[in-house]
């Protein structure tokens, strides 16, 4: 393929605001689990002697006080609840042995009220929830909770707290249960679960591939690690996408333990392979939580279907190394490798903020090794400046980078060649507003008797108040005339 003659079209493009999730507990209200000798569903942890509640045409009524088991706590998880009618308080709570934490809403004469209490203390939040509002959820991630109300299935972000007494939540194994909350004169619900979704965008999507860089196609889906943004913060989710459509699922995540701390972390920006012969993931990502370096690691679980934890080493640091030394330096990230079988040889290639004379920013060091995750050397370098979210891919027997590339323009990509790191050419596109400093996820697919070459990329709007939050999602087809 001449990217000289090459064209992107844009197929679609789309949100996919807080649209997909995986459960991970719900209460179920097509019995009436409150009036049963047998089989405790949602055990009551405190339940006051006047309390009522009722379960009627799949409606969950509650008058009085309550507190019951929902599921072991996640420290990504987000609790929801339908909100069909509240005079009172209601919400979750997590418990850890002596440690209670509420959080709930409470009604007023205007709308509801967000409000946090640990071990009885009550703390009131300046977050508001109007009257209409349909649901309201809890999104955690460590000590951290975003709050969400939806409108007609729409969510919007209210605000978020922090409860350093939450921050234990993220020690395994878990050590925190999570409960249904209620003091009201009158609570109706018909849905309260617990479960993981994209959050309010999706960004830094990176098929998954086997070492030689192909892309890995199980029951016509192609994999995906994206960045789930949830406010300020994230986690790595695994998508699978139909290619020719715009069908997107949450398969799983992936979450890790960096160094071996027992602190389960939400780090983001990994590329993975997939090494058939011995039947593993390779994984290398970069380690926000640990000084923004990156790190590695392996599992030979099916990190595709399921909520992983893998254990992260990180590299090696030293003080004053140099530009293009294999050392880990604050800033690194976006990292991509893959294993050239002609060669023998492990390819990494590492976005890592340079001195260009006047100015410092981020472009790819890449090195070479005989393993995947120690020994590399430095191999070559591009010339370009403010570059993000490299990719290799082969296309034709020939092996391409593509990398987006700084901030002020929009459907910036810059085309290198992988050998030699010289840029062929930078993308054209028919529809150029679309794909703000995205990430160069471009790589074929056989389609019937036709390859296609496609990119899914995102744009950086502003998808919500927080800094660095994303927005919306991109496909494009490269076209050659």
């Amino acid at each position: 393929m001449n990217f000289k003659n090459v064209v992107f079209r844009r197929l679609f493009s789309l949100n996919l605001r807080k649209k997909l999730r995986i459960r991970l507990a719900v209460m179920s209200f097509e019995n009436d689990f409150t009036d049963t000798e047998r089989g405790n569903l949602y055990p009551a942890v405190s339940l006051n002697s006047d309390t009522v509640e009722r379960i009627e045409n799949g409606v969950y009524s509650v008058s009085g006080s309550v507190r019951r088991l929902i599921c072991e706590h996640f420290p990504f998880a987000e609790y929801g609840m339908n909100v069909r009618k509240l005079s009172g308080k209601a919400g979750f709570s997590f418990l850890n042995g002596e440690t209670k934490i509420d959080l709930y809403i409470e009604s007023g004469s205007d709308g509801y009220k967000a409000y946090y209490s640990v071990n009885g203390e009550a703390f009131q939040t300046d977050i508001e929830i109007p009257n209409e509002a349909e649901a309201v959820s809890f999104g955690t991630r460590g000590k951290a909770v975003d709050i969400y109300f939806s409108v007609n299935g729409h969510y919007s972000n209210a605000g978020a707290v922090e409860i350093s007494e939450l921050d234990d939540a993220r020690s395994y194994p878990f050590p925190f249960k999570a409960l249904f909350f209620c003091d009201a004169k009158a609570f109706e619900t018909d849905k309260i679960e617990a479960y993981i979704d994209n959050g309010v965008a999706f960004a830094d999507m990176k098929p998954i591939r086997y070492t030689d860089g192909s892309v890995m196609q199980k029951d016509g889906r192609i994999y995906f690690t994206m960045s789930s943004r949830l406010g300020a913060g994230g986690y790595q989710s695994v998508v699978s996408w139909m290619p020719n459509t715009c069908e997107f699922r949450l398969e799983g995540a992936i979450f890790f333990d960096v160094n071996g701390k027992g602190k389960i972390s939400g780090d983001i920006a990994s590329c993975i392979l997939y090494d058939r012969e011995k039947e593993e993931y390779l994984i290398w990502m970069c380690a926000f939580s640990a000084g923004h370096i990156l790190g590695y690691g392996k599992t030979d679980a099916d990190i595709l279907h399921s909520i992983s934890i893998v254990d992260i080493s990180l590299v090696e640091t030293k003080e004053n190394s140099g530009e293009t030394e294999f050392f880990g330096i604050e800033g690194d990230e976006d990292p991509d490798f893959y294993f050239d079988k002609s060669k023998k040889k492990w390819y990494l290639s590492i976005c890592r903020i340079r001195d260009f004379g006047e100015r410092r920013a981020y472009s790819y060091v890449k090195f070479v090794s005989d393993n995947p995750f120690s020994g590399y050397k430095f191999y070559r370098s591009t010339d370009k400046t403010g570059e993000t979210g490299g990719m290799t891919t082969e296309i034709d027997g020939k092996r391409y980078f593509i990398c987006g590339a700084e901030m002020n323009e929009t459907s910036k990509y810059r085309i290198y060649d992988a050998e030699t790191l010289e840029m062929i050419t930078e993308a054209k596109y028919d529809y150029p507003d679309g794909g703000f400093r995205g990430w160069g996820t471009l790589f074929p697919v056989k389609c019937g008797n036709r390859q296609r070459v496609f990119q899914l990329t995102f744009d950086r709007v502003l998808g919500s108040d927080f800094n660095w939050s994303y927005g919306n999602l991109y496909a494009f087809e490269a076209i050659e005339f």
